[in-house]
């Protein structure tokens, strides 16, 4: 069964995980379009050139519509699309190699580069919030999650070129505290 599963996920995407051969035939027949239009939304909201994914979706009871996904493997997204507004968070995760310092010190370099300028322009100011997990061992890793609260159908997001600002901006404070 679950080679099924993974054989309709591969052929049609993972929307049809759980469907047959027929019902993902007529999803594709009835609402292919659905796919073109969000791939334009997601374009015109981030900018041409790169991949984006929505890897899950599904209406929120009349509050709109939950969607989350993949921006060119620099962040993964959740929004919540409503006619007035969007909600969307960011995640960056960074797994840390051994470092000359605490990861807590990496962490506070991060929320530094809050004050900076990278998405210091919107009408809202974009809220970050990190979680840092450290085993004192061999293991740490941080993530970044940025909400921003913006106009319908992502008007008003961070670009790409925004995002993978911050990713290299944090990278280089890794780097800088590799042993």
């Amino acid at each position: 069964m679950d080679d099924d599963k993974e054989k309709m996920a591969e052929k049609y995407g993972n929307w049809a995980r759980f469907m047959t051969e027929s019902e993902a035939k007529s999803m594709l027949r009835d609402y292919g379009k659905v796919m073109e239009i969000m791939k334009g939304v997601l374009e015109v909201a981030f900018g041409e050139g790169h991949n984006y994914s929505i890897d899950d979706g599904q209406a929120n009871d009349g509050g709109g519509l939950n969607i989350s996904g993949d921006l060119d493997g620099v962040a993964s997204y959740m929004a919540t699309l409503r006619s007035g507004d969007t909600d969307i968070m960011f995640s960056f995760y960074y797994e840390l190699p051994k470092l000359d310092c605490d990861a807590s010190e990496i962490e506070d370099e991060i929320w530094r580069l809050e004050d900076d300028d990278i998405f210091s322009y919107y009408d809202r100011e974009p809220i970050l919030e990190m979680e840092v997990e450290d085993d004192d061992e061999d293991y740490a890793s941080i993530q970044c999650h940025w909400t921003f609260h913006c106009e319908p159908m992502f008007e008003g997001v961070p670009t790409m070129d925004e995002l993978v600002e911050f990713d290299n901006r944090v990278k280089e404070i890794i780097n800088s505290h590799k042993k």
